[in-house]
């Protein structure tokens, strides 16, 4: 069986961050992780990477757990 890492990471209207993310990953040298973002912004933009096996999740934010 193939395990890969899950790495979760929640976006909420700051996509400026996602830069320095996504260079924190390029920078990984064990590749084998699959990304879920879950965007909870209002007014949404597109979230692109390349390379990296991605699933985004679309929401809206109900607030703090």
């Amino acid at each position: 069986m193939n395990k890969k890492l899950a790495i979760i990471t929640v976006v909420h209207e700051n996509y400026a961050v996602l830069e320095d993310f996504f260079h924190s990953l390029d920078s990984q040298s064990n590749k084998d992780f699959h990304l879920f973002i879950s965007d909870l912004s209002s007014i949404k933009k597109p979230i692109n990477k390349n390379g990296v096996d991605l699933t985004l999740l679309r929401g809206n934010n109900l607030g703090y757990a």
